[in-house]
């Protein structure tokens, strides 16, 4: 029978007999005093640590009760104001109270902001101070779980024992802040976005074009000015328009407009508002243009345009927009000098209907002569330039016509800036000049004279002979009693009849047929002479009222003996441009096959159909070196015409 023994080495033995005795455990704790009625509420004892880590908690209180003490003595003033104004009678002060407030909301910048903030704090001390009150928690404690409460709400779920119902009331007052501070993003977000859809935010550029008004031939300017820009590489153009932003946006994205490298900034405002003309960042562009408002009468559209140059001339400009250029549109001759009296800086002022006026005219005159216009003027197909050639010393001028290949020059100016056009054939050039040509593009012009061309212009004009152009074939002759029929009528009726009074024969008659009321259109006439101080000379005008679809009353009209017939493009029976070139169109048409039924007609017979009115082009032009121009009727439009022609 076996027995199993412990081995004990001595070693430990003797340890463990002089090892010291262990400390006494520490006595327990006494005990807090229960709460009383008298020291209600029992507010905990500082614990270690608790006066470094108190001192935000209490700062915090201490800044709410100083807005706290703020709100209270407004609240007394307005008690005070109350009763002062006796309107005891009408409301309660909590009524009049919430009239007061409501004047501040509306009145203060970041209201909404403001009181989200009062609300958030009154809540976050009323939680904390109540929770340290109930749970025995420090108030820096009871503050930060508050805080949580308010930021995160769980409901009270994390409270310590007896804060349980602050937890759950500061968690649902935390779930309506967060609502009212989620409102206030959104609507902020919204009034945001409401400011760049309606153009609010201010056009921060330099070195750009403005234009101050908006009208239908806008389109064609923006895109006269975008092919002008091309070979620069584009550039910017500000329309500051009084129709909405997105109406014009809409408008122009409709249209379809070529913008080549440009871009187009819309902002909607009155251009002769000071506030709304900066917003377009008028103070540095490089050229602003002002069109006239065609949406009332001539007289009142200059007064408004006046406004504007007023406000214009008031303002604060870049010193680096030096050579700042305005192009305004006047629609009566005799206020050019006043607006010219108004300018700022560099101005040009252009009457544009006029401008119609004598084009229309002079194109019955000269046959292909609106063919010349619309290939040259503008930026589409040849245009203006002014080039510095060297070598073109001792050449005449003659000579250089045939010396550039396909630039032709057409004049040149002078070191002291001075234009010349069309200079006798025998002018020889110094060399210090400059040409003025009609080139494809800047890429063809020449730089200077290729070497052999002299030889080569000597064979070409002893091979050719040059004869002046004109001859009497092209021209239609002046000199005999006229007939002249207008079908149509817009306000440039006024500048046609004067160039027509001055181009016909005494004795001559214009039999003006249109829908609108004769005596209207007499007396429009009589104003019209008035303002140009001008009386008709050679022509008596006779009055007849229609349609213009009307077949039989254009069969009543003497078109066979007509020696021209001017097609306006009429604005009275049309709401659009659109419709006024299809009206315009219809109507060719109908007195062409009225001519074909009768089989006769005189044997210079001048058909001429107007597009609407081109203002926009000329203005376009305005604002380069040299002028340039194109028709505002659409590409449809022009081939119809071309077709009916």
């Amino acid at each position: 029978m076996g027995s199993s023994l412990t081995r004990i080495h001595p070693v430990e033995v003797l340890c463990e007999i002089f090892a010291p005795a262990p400390p006494p455990p520490p006595p327990p704790p006494e005990p807090e005093a229960p709460c009383s009625k008298a020291t209600w509420p029992c507010w905990p004892s500082p614990r270690e640590g608790d006066s470094f880590f108190g001192i935000p908690g209490y700062s915090f209180l201490v800044v709410w009760l100083t807005v706290l003490y703020h709100i209270t003595y407004i609240v007394r003033l307005e008690r005070q104001r109350f009763l002062q104004k006796q309107a005891a009678h009408q409301a309660g002060f909590a009524t009049y109270l919430t009239y007061r407030f409501g004047h501040w909301y509306a009145w203060t910048p970041a209201a909404s902001v403001k009181v989200l903030l009062v609300l958030s704090a009154t809540l976050l001390v009323a939680g904390g101070l109540s929770h340290s009150a109930l749970s025995q928690s420090s108030i820096q404690e009871s503050l930060w779980r508050s805080w949580i409460w308010i930021a995160d709400p769980d409901g009270g779920e994390s409270a310590e024992p007896g804060g349980h119902a602050v937890g759950v009331v500061v968690s649902i007052g935390g779930m309506l802040i967060f609502a009212l501070l989620l409102s206030l993003i959104t609507s902020a977000f919204e009034d945001f976005l409401w400011q760049i859809r309606h153009g609010s935010i201010p056009v921060v550029e330099g070195d750009h074009i403005v234009i101050l008004g908006y009208d239908k031939s806008a389109i064609t300017m923006i895109e006269e000015l975008c092919s002008a820009m091309e070979t620069s590489g584009g550039g910017l153009i500000a329309i500051l328009a009084p129709e909405g932003k997105v109406e014009v946006e809409r408008c122009l994205q409709d249209a379809d407009v070529k913008l080549r490298n440009s871009s187009v900034v819309v902002r909607s405002g009155q251009p002769y508002n000071e506030e709304d003309v900066t917003r377009v960042a008028v103070q540095t562009a490089r050229r602003i243009v002002v069109l006239a408002n065609k949406a009332v009468s001539r007289e009142e559209a200059d007064a408004q345009t006046l406004n504007v140059l007023l406000t214009l001339q008031g303002l604060n400009y870049s010193q680096d927009a030096k050579d700042r250029c305005t192009i305004v549109e006047c629609c009566l001759v005799r206020n050019q000098n006043l607006f010219r009296s108004l300018a700022a800086g560099p101005m040009q002022v252009l009457a544009t209907q006029d401008f119609i006026g004598q084009l229309l005219v002079e194109a019955s005159r000269q046959r292909g002569l609106s063919q010349v216009i619309s290939q040259t003027l503008g930026f589409d197909g040849m245009e203006f330039y002014i080039a510095e050639v060297k070598g073109i010393e001792g050449w005449s001028f003659r000579d250089i016509l045939f010396a550039l290949g396909a630039c032709i020059p057409i004049g040149y100016m002078l070191e002291t800036n001075e234009v010349v056009l069309l200079p006798p054939m025998e002018h020889t050039f110094l060399g210090t000049e400059r040409l003025i040509c009609l080139s494809e593009d800047a890429s063809t012009l020449p730089v200077a004279i290729a070497p052999g061309m002299h030889e080569k212009v000597t064979k070409i004009l002893s091979a050719h002979t040059l004869r002046p152009t004109g001859s009497s074939e092209d021209m239609v002759s002046q000199t005999q009693k006229a007939l002249i029929i207008v079908i149509g009528w817009n306000e440039g009726i006024g500048s046609i009849m004067h160039e027509v009074d001055l181009v016909v024969a005494k004795g001559s008659s214009v039999v003006i047929y249109a829908p609108e009321d004769p005596t209207f259109r007499e007396e429009y006439l009589d104003a019209s002479q008035v303002r140009r101080n001008y009386k008709y000379q050679n022509l008596t005008v006779q009055q007849m009222q229609g349609a213009l679809g009307a077949r039989y009353k254009l069969e009543g009209l003497p078109l066979e003996a007509a020696k021209k017939i001017f097609i306006l493009a009429d604005k009275t029976e049309s709401s659009c441009q659109e419709e006024a070139d299809r009206l315009t169109v219809a109507t060719l048409l109908q007195v062409r096959d009225i001519l074909r039924v009768r089989a006769t007609c005189h044997p210079d017979l001048v058909i001429l159909p107007q597009a609407p009115p081109f203002a926009a082009c000329l203005l376009t032009c305005s604002w380069a070196t040299l002028a340039g121009f194109a028709s505002e009727a659409s590409p449809t439009t022009r081939a119809w015409m071309r077709r009916a022609a």
